[in-house]
């Protein structure tokens, strides 16, 4: 027969196997989503369905280099714009896939300057936080210090707020 304190030691024992099972399945779960919490971020694609061009439009394309790579956008004038939208799209897609949204832009009077992050479209690297912003900054200065102009406020999830940052400080 088990005496109390054989038992008090086998359950001290299991007790110290689960606490020790558990901080390694927790710990597992932290490695695991640390390292594919980019792909559970950013859903880009590469392929560009279609240019703004296929609407009749007039654009223009913009490379910038970042951090040893090239972002990729458009800047779609419109005549007689009312403003300038500075789109930063959300984190899926490219630039193409959000054509319709400019085609709103233009109808409400408004030339759109947007961009693909890296790893969008036609923007080389990897898609991260430190690179959206980097993305942001270049074409930000794009429109500022190459173009001369001022934007409205920016669009889009994944960088609203280095985009808006920009718009109140920039």
């Amino acid at each position: 027969m088990a005496t109390g304190k054989h038992v008090g030691a086998t359950l001290k024992r299991v007790l110290v196997r689960m606490a020790t099972l558990a901080t390694l399945v927790l710990l597992g779960f932290y490695v695991l989503f640390y390292f594919a919490q980019t792909g559970m971020v950013f859903h880009g694609e590469r392929q560009l369905r279609q240019d703004p061009g296929a609407f009749g439009w007039d654009f223009e394309d913009v490379l910038l280099p970042v951090r040893g790579d090239t972002t990729h956008g458009w800047f779609v004038p419109l005549e007689n714009a009312r403003g300038l939208i500075f789109f930063c799209h959300g984190n899926d897609g490219n630039v193409s896939t959000r054509l319709g949204t400019i085609r709103h832009f233009r109808s409400l009077g408004f030339s759109t300057l947007i961009y693909d992050y890296g790893g969008f479209g036609r923007s080389t690297g990897r898609p991260s936080e430190k690179r959206v912003h980097a993305d942001t900054w270049a074409m930000w200065n794009h429109l500022v210090e190459t173009r001369g102009l001022r934007a409205g406020p920016p669009g889009g999830s994944c960088s609203r707020r280095v985009g808006k940052h920009l718009h109140v400080h920039g």
